[in-house]
């Protein structure tokens, strides 16, 4: 998702480094007993959170090394026992330590734009829809090049994120409060004998599997998706009410340096866009049905700006 951070706004990678994701005593005090205040146990989540994504994304760095491709089944099945650890730190981290103000993220953006009663019928979507485009906020957290990135994105009520997938990449997310609704595919591998077809599919479009046809997520829910499975594609809409949602993508866009290119194809590992042109279901009725990804420039559409807060604000200044 930091794509639309990269489109929309100037690069502001250097404006907020992580140091380092030791425990820093000179920083954050002391953590053991019960003499810890409130804000240095926030603190302490804050660094357990960050270095718990650090330790995975190293792994996930040594096994894109290892395995024969990032599409590649070996990758997919080491991305996913590694990942399940990193889980259960995102599900026990306590959503005040964010800080997160709903009202200085609000007054960043047209109020009128956004008080308006948006719906979304059930077969339909905002770019069908012809929704307005809505700005969206991106909460900088912590980064480190050709590893991770940690944020969290703000959508006000009505605001979507188009289909857009996370090609090479593994993407942790989790509601913080508020809801959205989403859908998700992953294209379908079915149709394709190498990784070079699946990688044109990316590029190009193609037909996709439909793994969420509509779900709503809610406040604490959480979920995880790969290279080639979980959603890799995926649409978020702001429908009923605004939504602040926590981003974990390993590695970070751009990430060409990190997976195997041999083609030096840069924009292979750009994020693409996509509009759901056609349905078809297949013969087996117990399959879901499959959609046929068209490519546009969702450069367009979306619209990301850099939101003045930042998150753990005591941790990394």
């Amino acid at each position: 998702m930091l794509s639309w951070v990269r489109v929309a706004v100037p690069r502001f990678r250097s404006v907020f480094r992580l140091r380092s994701t030791r425990i820093r005593s000179r920083h954050c005090g002391p953590y053991m007993g019960g003499t810890a205040s409130k804000g240095t146990s926030h603190r302490r989540d804050a660094e357990v959170l960050v270095e718990s994504v650090q330790r995975v994304a190293l792994e996930l760095r040594h096994a894109r090394q290892r395995t024969p491709h990032v599409l590649s089944d070996a990758y997919e099945a080491e991305a996913r026992q590694h990942v399940s650890a990193l889980m259960a730190v995102v599900n026990s981290v306590d959503v005040a330590q964010f800080e997160l103000s709903e009202s200085d993220l609000v007054s960043a953006v047209d109020g009128a734009e956004h008080s308006q009663d948006v719906s979304l019928p059930e077969a339909s979507w905002p770019e069908e829809c012809r929704w307005p485009t809505r700005r969206i906020q991106y909460v900088f957290g912590a980064e480190q090049s050709d590893l991770f990135s940690v944020g969290v994105f703000y959508l006000p009520k009505g605001a979507y994120l188009p289909l857009h997938d996370h090609f090479g990449m593994v993407v942790v997310s989790r509601v913080l409060w508020g809801s959205l609704v989403m859908r998700a595919f992953d294209f379908a591998t079915d149709h394709y004998t190498n990784y070079e077809e699946l990688e044109w599919m990316h590029c190009n479009g193609g037909w996709a599997e439909s793994t969420i046809q509509r779900s709503e997520r809610e406040a604490g829910d959480a979920w995880a998706l790969y290279p080639r499975s979980g959603g890799n594609i995926h649409e978020l809409v702001a429908v009923r009410e605004p939504c602040a949602m926590l981003d974990i993508i390993m590695p970070p866009y751009p990430s060409g340096s990190t997976i195997f290119d041999r083609r030096k194809n840069r924009e292979l590992y750009e994020c693409h866009y996509y509009r759901a042109t056609r349905r078809r279901q297949l013969g087996d009725p117990s399959r879901t049905p499959e959609w046929f990804l068209e490519r546009f420039p969702g450069e367009d559409l979306v619209y990301v700006q850099r939101a003045r807060q930042r998150l753990f604000p005591d941790l990394w200044r």
